[in-house]
């Protein structure tokens, strides 16, 4: 098991990496994340731990994998103004013009210079043309490689095949179901039940309209306010997933019922000389969650902060200083039981609202002890009394996909098992039956969970174009593709191929040794191309195999119809 943590926050300072030594064996790699796009979030040095670990050893920024730092520096890079992007698309236009468009058959040869330049990289690469599917080149395209994030263009096909792009996610409150219930607007007991069916968009925003629909109907007092969980019955967490990834925003727990996408924001404030840190929360109801041992102090300059916690407990350790004058310092975490969560938060806007909830109740779902939830039974007659839904599924790709959003991957998927099965937990063959109706060989990929984010997952090229291809031709192919990140623009990509010709739609996916690229790119003097490129080395730095997937892309925009 992973234990390498690293937290991000608004500080630009140094990372914390723990190396933990469990019988005598050291585990020192870990995947750090899928691709999760945390806007204007920097290094922190806020170290979360595991309660075995021994030894926390500081690392300088500049000193990692430079995978980090440079993905850190480009999601902090400044908003272009439109003319200046546009002044150096007319740029890369005008380079692309003096290098030269190449025929397909010299395509081979400029694709393989770049490779070339990698060292003992492995490769996988398949290039097509959209409108014929001929084959323009392809390197390893039938071999099983780690994709990262480059997952989500499966999960978001199936997604679009399965449940359509104007699929909405309904949360909603009812009647209490019980014996006494006489179909009147709130039965005898006064009681309600807020039933959540997996929406990840979820937020205090909408459980506050919920609030308002009944203060409109003139509620004023909730006897019992109870919380329904029971439309997923999988685990909250994928069991191969790393424990690091777990403790970071990584790898998100996975419930019908979840607010704010079950993190919260702990703020670690300095204050007079050698007094504890002050602790601010994002949110206080999941701060009552854990029982906190504030072990840290204000110190004369800056240290290591660590913040631990356990797999099995809801004890939050917290330990050694900052300096008397630094900024603070944030780290984020999951919400301990977060069902809990949701109830107390849609309590707090009712009580805005002059709404009194007497009590709350929800199911123990807690994070480290996966369970079958029992469902509410509540008989088709039952009133529903309030109501809000998420914005259309094409809307929610594109927060998945440009943002590489780990939880909407993660919880869409579960809405592909439900919808198609009636069981959450068998989103899987749901996921593989809509990609085989789209034309994707089931032989050309092994996933084990829907946002990349473990190691287990291994796909072909041949399969990514595949899915690009079906979804080029599908109902929803407009929805898919705006997913996905424009080049030079927006999301993953914003930052990354500005100077070539035409425009490329394409999927990132990162892990440690891992970079992946596909998408669609159309090109101004040829027909449009699909392009997938996976590389592994963990040998290289995440910059060096970046570059060498932006060179391949651009080279193929350079392509031209010829004659010969």
């Amino acid at each position: 098991m992973s234990l390498i943590v690293n937290s991000i926050t608004n500080n630009t300072k140094s990372l914390v990496v723990s190396l933990v030594v469990i019988s005598q064996f050291v585990v020192v790699a870990s995947p750090l994340r899928a691709e999760v796009l945390l806007p204007n979030l920097r290094a922190s040095k806020l170290a979360v731990r595991q309660g075995s670990m021994t030894e926390a050893i500081k690392i300088s920024r500049r000193s990692l994998d430079a995978r980090e730092a440079e993905e850190i520096d480009e999601i902090n890079k400044t908003n272009e103004s439109e003319e200046t992007k546009e002044e150096s698309k007319k740029l890369g236009a005008e380079a692309a013009d003096k290098a030269g468009d190449i025929c397909p058959s010299q395509l081979p040869r400029a694709i393989e210079r770049v490779v070339n330049q990698s060292g003992r990289s492995q490769w996988g690469i398949l290039v097509s043309n959209l409108n014929t599917n001929q084959v323009l080149y392809e390197l390893n395209p039938d071999r099983f490689i780690t994709p990262a994030s480059n997952v989500k263009l499966l999960t978001s096909a199936a997604a679009l095949h399965q449940l359509g792009a104007e699929f909405r996610i309904r949360t909603s409150v009812y009647d209490r179901p019980n014996d006494r219930n006489t179909g009147s607007l709130f039965n005898p007991d006064n009681s309600l039940v807020l039933v959540g069916r997996g929406d990840p968009s979820l937020d205090n925003v909408q459980l506050q309209r919920l609030g308002q629909q009944l203060a409109t109907k003139g509620l004023r007092n909730i006897n019992l306010l109870l919380g329904d969980d029971s439309y997923f019955q999988g685990e909250m967490f994928n069991p191969n997933w790393a424990w690091a990834d777990i403790q970071s925003t990584d790898a998100p727990p996975v419930s019908s019922l979840i607010v704010n996408q079950s993190y919260v924001t702990l703020t670690l404030v300095p204050q007079r000389l050698w007094e504890p840190l002050r602790l601010q929360w994002s949110d206080e109801f999941a701060a009552n969650q854990w029982q906190i041992n504030n072990n840290s102090q204000t110190g004369r300059s800056s240290s290591t902060v660590e913040v631990d916690f356990g797999a099995n407990s809801n004890i939050l350790k917290i330990s050694g200083n900052l300096g008397v004058n630094q900024d603070p310092e944030e780290v984020y975490l999951p919400v301990f039981e977060p069902s809990l969560q949701v109830v107390q938060n849609f309590q707090a806007e009712l009580k805005k609202l002059g709404i009194n909830v007497n009590q709350t109740q929800a199911p123990r779902s807690r994070l480290w002890q996966p369970q079958l939830r029992s469902p509410l039974v509540i008989p088709a007659n039952t009133p529903e009394v309030a109501a809000v839904e998420s914005a259309p599924l094409a809307n929610l790709l594109v927060e998945m996909n440009r943002a590489s959003n780990n939880f909407y991957a993660e919880m869409l998927a579960r809405q592909v098992g439900k919808v198609a099965t009636g069981d959450d937990r068998n989103w899987v063959a749901a996921v593989g039956e809509s990609l085989t109706n789209l034309g994707v060989d089931p032989r050309g990929y092994k996933i084990v969970d829907s946002s990349g984010l473990a190691r287990q997952n291994q796909v072909t090229p041949r399969a990514i174009v595949q899915t690009l291809q079906g979804m080029a031709k599908s109902p929803e192919a407009i929805a898919y593709r705006n997913s996905l990140s424009l080049a030079g623009e927006n999301g993953t990509l914003r930052s990354r191929l500005r100077n070539i010709p035409g425009s490329f739609w394409g999927k990132t996916g990162t892990l440690r040794g891992v970079v992946a690229l596909s998408g669609y790119l159309d090109i101004p003097n040829y027909d449009p191309v699909v392009v997938s490129i996976i590389v592994n080395n963990p040998q290289q730095s995440t910059a060096t195999l970046r570059q060498g997937a932006d060179g391949i892309v651009t080279q193929i925009s350079r392509l031209q119809s010829c004659s010969n």
